[in-house]
């Protein structure tokens, strides 16, 4: 069975392609925003769910915010002012 082609190109190849052209990479002088929500916002989420208002999932969707993200904050694995990256390391 063969798949279907556009152009010489699979369909897979040519939604791969097409997401390709979408992703343009930053040249030197633009700053990429990785996060784009506040942390008003990501506080405002926490609050909500905590007070069992509403679910975690409506509460990232309400106040655009990553819903993995704001899983890890209310289980205390990281906190709100976070920075990405390693840790530095703690000598005793």
């Amino acid at each position: 069975m063969n798949p279907k082609t556009v152009n010489g190109c699979t369909a897979r190849n040519v939604k791969k392609r097409n997401n390709k052209m979408l992703a343009r990479k930053a040249s030197k002088n633009e700053k990429v925003r990785r996060f784009k929500w506040s942390e008003e916002d990501m506080e405002a989420a926490v609050g909500s769910v905590i007070g069992g208002s509403m679910s975690q999932r409506e509460a990232a969707q309400k106040y655009s915010v990553p819903r993995a993200t704001l899983q890890k904050i209310i289980k205390g694995k990281t906190f709100i002012g976070a920075r990405p990256g390693k840790k530095n390391p703690v000598w005793s």
